[in-house]
């Protein structure tokens, strides 16, 4: 019998040594049952890195929650678990300040767990979703002693990546140019993906008229003035827009004048999107250029690829130079004449519009979240050992 116990301890020993264990670290809720990009990408990911192999031990939801997940994991580390590495995806506050207050009730929590997993020889890469606080917008729409107060804790948060991150991901390269001391950081792309299982089929005909859609906001980040303005006053086209009710119902008075009966809103999302996606024979990212849209990574760019829907998108943005290096859609000058003349030539043109649809799809077989997983995972874990 003691002999039988001595077996079992022995081999259970060898399964916590032998494990292909990481670490998933956020601080906020896994899944908060919305849709927009931070959660979609956190539980992507999660769900890729166990698709791939690993066992994943999750540091995440609020203060407590990551207390008490750090202090297992610690527990484990103790007894002889070893990790392979430690994969973070940030909030886009400061992370100090993602308690339901916003005020920093355990600033030193999570830098702690970074510094005591670097002490233990475990990588950490972590994904900084957003730079937008270095931004002149930043200072319009936060007042001044909020803005004072939130920036001192993005800096605060810089300090403590600096000092423990092997690798900190960016949604693209770009956008490194706008950190403070970009070269103390090893920086690297991670941009967003597409589900495996969501990746549609490109379309074999083209409507008539020809159906284009746009699926996200309409804040100052997604004026979509040109577009509106353009499409009303066009024959054989239609637009079809999806945002939130709440959103439109704010800013429909800067459209009004060109919502002609080619122009839809509708207000869908979730599951409702896949169909209309099979609706629609281009989807459109023409966007008014700007410093953040040089390096922004739209979920939607992958979202729409993942369709297997071609895409019109503006150049001077980040996913207009995405577009064309993958030929999967039109990057063309943000303004009235360029459209106009690009959707003229698409209504006379659909096997273009098939061709580039087709283009589509092994663009996004090789760029599913598995993919983003397997990146991460051969530089920080040793994948292919």
């Amino acid at each position: 019998m003691q002999k039988q116990l001595m077996h079992n301890r022995s081999m259970r020993a060898a399964e916590i040594f032998m494990s292909n264990a990481i670490l998933f670290h956020h601080p906020g809720p896994i899944n908060d049952g919305l849709q927009s990009g931070r959660p979609v990408r956190v539980k992507n990911l999660l769900q890729a890195f166990s698709e791939i192999g690993f066992e994943v031990d999750v540091i995440a939801g609020n203060v407590s929650q990551r207390r008490k997940a750090a202090k297992k994991v610690k527990d484990k580390i103790g007894h002889g678990r070893q990790y392979k590495f430690m994969y973070a995806e940030s909030s886009t506050m400061p992370t100090a300040l993602t308690t339901a207050s916003h005020f920093p009730i355990a600033p030193c929590m999570d830098p702690e767990i970074f510094f005591y997993l670097k002490r233990k020889n475990i990588p950490i890469g972590l994904f900084y979703r957003d730079i937008y606080w270095r931004f002149e917008e930043y200072s319009q729409k936060v007042s001044f002693w909020k803005r004072v107060f939130a920036i001192s804790f993005f800096r605060y948060d810089l300090q403590w990546y600096q000092k423990t991150l092997k690798v900190m991901y960016l949604p693209s390269l770009q956008m490194g140019r706008f950190l403070p001391n970009p070269a103390k950081f090893n920086l690297s792309a991670l941009p967003p993906a597409v589900g495996e299982n969501s990746i549609g089929a490109p379309a074999e005909t083209v409507t008539e008229p020809l159906n284009i859609l746009y699926v996200g906001g309409l804040s100052s980040h997604y004026r979509l003035h040109v577009l509106f303005r353009v499409i009303s006053r066009l024959s054989g086209v239609k637009l079809t827009v999806c945002t939130r009710s709440q959103e439109w119902s704010q800013l429909e008075h800067e459209y009004e004048e060109w919502l002609t009966p080619n122009i839809e809103i509708v207000h869908l999302s979730g599951e409702q999107l896949p169909e209309l996606y099979e609706q629609h024979d281009v989807c459109s990212l023409f966007l008014e250029p700007n410093l953040y849209r040089s390096f922004a990574a739209p979920v939607k760019l992958y979202e729409y690829i993942g369709a297997c829907r071609p895409i019109i998108a503006s150049q001077d943005t980040n996913a207009g130079d995405f577009v064309e290096e993958n030929n999967v859609g039109w990057s063309i000058s943000y303004d009235d004449h360029s459209l106009e003349e690009l959707l003229k030539y698409l209504i006379s043109s659909p096997s273009e519009i098939i061709k580039q649809g087709r283009n589509c799809k092994p663009v996004a077989k090789k760029n599913t979240w598995r993919n983003r997983a397997e990146n991460v995972a051969r530089y920080l874990g040793d994948l292919d050992q």
